[in-house]
C-alpha cells in the first residue's frame, strides 16, 4: 500500500539530507503585529536567528499550521495516488495539530489515515519519520512498524545547553582556548529524555558546559548508538567546542554528524543554544 507521510517543521525534518516522499507541514512563525512567514518556506531557522540577533525588540510565536493548508496537501496525496495517509505527531510540541489531525480523520473517514504520537522531537523526530517512510516501502506489517518507531520514542536522550539567560539577548563572542571548558559558565542547563524537556529553567548557580558532555559520554559508553549534535545557528562556536572536546574522550565519534535545531525549539531555548543527543540502536 503507497503510504504518505506528513510531520510538521518543529521535527527539523527540511534541513536534515534524506530521499523520502515525506510533506513537511511548515509552522508558521508570528512576529508581532500581522507579519508572519512559513517556517523553512519563507524563513528558515538561520534567517530567523539572524532576525533575533540583530532587531533586539523581536519577538515571535510559533503557531500550527491552518486546517485548509494540511488538507490540501492530503488531496494532492490522494491525486498521487497515496492509498494510506500517515500523520506524525509529537506528543511534546504538536497539541494543537493533534486537533487538526483529528479533524482530518473525521472529515475523511473513508480514508486510511492514521495519526502516530512519537515522544521525540526535532532530531529524533525526523528520524522516526525517515524511519517510518524506509518501512512502509519495504511494506512491513503495521504492528512491526509501530513496534519499531516506539524503540526509537523509548531509547533516546538529548542533553541541551545554553550559554545565555535572557532569550532574546545575544551573548558575545567569546575566543576560546585550552581553557574553554572551565571559562563557559552556562546559565541554563536542560536534560531532555522520553519524559520531556527537564529541568529547563533559570538558575543562579552557574553549571559547566563539561557536567553536559560527561553526562552524554557517560550514557554511551556501553551501548551501540547513532549519536548527533543539534544547534541554533552555525555563529555558535560551541559547536566546535563540543565536537573536539568530545573526540578527545571518545574518538570514534569522529564526523559526528550535526543538525539545525528547527525554529520551534530555537526560539524557546534561545540563540546559541546546543545539544547534544543519540539515539539507541536496536540490538
Amino acid at each position: 500500500m503507497k503510504t504518505k507521510i506528513f510531520i510538521s517543521s518543529s521535527s527539523g525534518l527540511d534541513t536534515i539530507p534524506h530521499q523520502s516522499s515525506i510533506s513537511v507541514i511548515p509552522d508558521v512563525l508570528v512576529f508581532s503585529g500581522d507579519e508572519s512567514y512559513l517556517d523553512g518556506v519563507e524563513l528558515d531557522g538561520e534567517a530567523l536567528y539572524h532576525r533575533l540577533r540583530n532587531d533586539k525588540t523581536s519577538k515571535v510565536a510559533i503557531m500550527p499550521q491552518k486546517y485548509t493548508y494540511i488538507e490540501d496537501l492530503l488531496k494532492n496525496a490522494i491525486k498521487n495516488n497515496y492509498e494510506r495517509f500517515f500523520f506524525i505527531l509529537s506528543t511534546k510540541s504538536n497539541v494543537d495539530y493533534s486537533r487538526l489531525y483529528e479533524r482530518i480523520k473525521e472529515d475523511y473517514s473513508d480514508l486510511d489515515i492514521l495519526i502516530y504520537r512519537t515522544n521525540t522531537y526535532a532530531y529524533p523526530m525526523a528520524y522516526v519519520a525517515i524511519t517510518a517512510d524506509k518501512l512502509f516501502k519495504d511494506n512491513l506489517d503495521l504492528p512491526l512498524i509501530y513496534s519499531k518507531l516506539d524503540s526509537i520514542s523509548d531509547n533516546y536522550k538529548l542533553y541541551f545547553y545554553s550559554p545565555q539567560e535572557d532569550v532574546y539577548k545575544p551573548i558575545k563572542r567569546i575566543d576560546f582556548d585550552e581553557d574553554i571548558i572551565n571559562q563557559a559558565q552556562i546559565g541554563v542547563l536542560s536534560i531532555a529524555d522520553k519524559n520531556g524537556i527537564l529541568n529547563l529553567k533559570r538558575v543562579k548557580n552557574k553549571l559547566p558546559l563539561e557536567q553536559l558532555l560527561s553526562s552524554f559520554l557517560d550514557d554511551i559508553k556501553n551501548i551501540s548508538v547513532i549519536p548527533f549534535i543539534i544547534y541554533t545557528n552555525r555563529y555558535s562556536a560551541y559547536i566546535e567546542v563540543i565536537e573536539n572536546r568530545i573526540m578527545d574522550f571518545y574518538p570514534k565519534l569522529k564526523g559526528i554528524k550535526r543538525y539545525l535545531l528547527p525554529s520551534s525549539f530555537g526560539n524557546f531555548l534561545g540563540m546559541y543554544s546546543i545539544g547534544v543527543g543519540y539515539i539507541k540502536k536496536e540490538e
